[in-house]
């Protein structure tokens, strides 16, 4: 968890490393938690419950936690508990003055919230690295991209893992979701030692700043507009 919340949460021993990262990286007035799905599995707002129809039992826990997480780091930053609904692109509808992103995948959420004045709007997307054909990271990168992408296997999965954080940041700001093609999304990175990679996400005029890190299995990518 950020260093801004006075809320102790549960400290997963695989996953200290990354929410220590994370932290790291955001402003005063932004906060952050990666934790076990199970861990997170409260009561949902009648109006979130209805959000369920249709999902399979595994992804109602994944959106269980996501929401529980969600309300967790908006009262940390002050903010009273509220539902936290969901947009016709499958977006959080975060409450006035607060931005944030939710992640999910295989077992493990995270969340990033944030007040409107600290940030304008973040993406956080994590990943399990596993190697890509061909046949499938041609959906979503451009050959210019591998060749500026880190020296090391599974490249394929950093960029996806970016470019997701990427689109998220921009669906929020405002953009149309269905507008934004991940192979539009541009992406570059340089190296930073044990801190992971500095990204910039280039989409349409726009550029994006965040980080990516490779820790076990796990692919973490964040990226804000301020």
């Amino acid at each position: 968890m950020s260093k801004h919340s006075p809320i102790t949460l549960p400290k997963e021993k695989p996953l200290y490393h990354l929410n220590g990262w994370l932290s790291a990286l955001l402003p005063n007035g932004a906060c952050s938690h990666l934790s076990l799905v199970k861990d997170f599995q409260d009561n949902l707002y009648q109006t979130e419950e209805k959000l369920l129809s249709g999902m399979s039992t595994a992804r109602c826990r994944e959106f269980v936690a996501g929401r529980t997480l969600s309300r967790f780091l908006l009262a940390a930053l002050g903010c009273p508990s509220q539902p936290v609904l969901r947009g016709y692109d499958g977006m959080p509808i975060w409450p006035d003055g607060y931005c944030g992103s939710i992640t999910h995948k295989q077992g493990v959420c995270g969340a990033i919230v944030a007040k409107s004045e600290a940030l304008a709007s973040v993406g956080l997307d994590l990943e399990f690295n596993q190697p890509l054909t061909e046949s499938v990271w041609k959906n979503f990168i451009n050959e210019g991209e591998l060749e500026d992408s880190p020296s090391f296997d599974w490249k394929a999965n950093i960029l996806f893992s970016c470019k997701e954080a990427a689109f998220k940041c921009l669906s929020s700001s405002g953009m149309d979701s269905a507008n934004i093609p991940l192979r539009e999304i541009l992406v570059t990175f340089s190296e930073d030692s044990n801190k992971g990679f500095a990204v910039a996400c280039h989409f349409r005029g726009v550029t994006l700043h965040g980080r990516a890190i490779v820790h076990r299995r796990i692919v973490l990518s964040a990226i804000k507009m301020v």
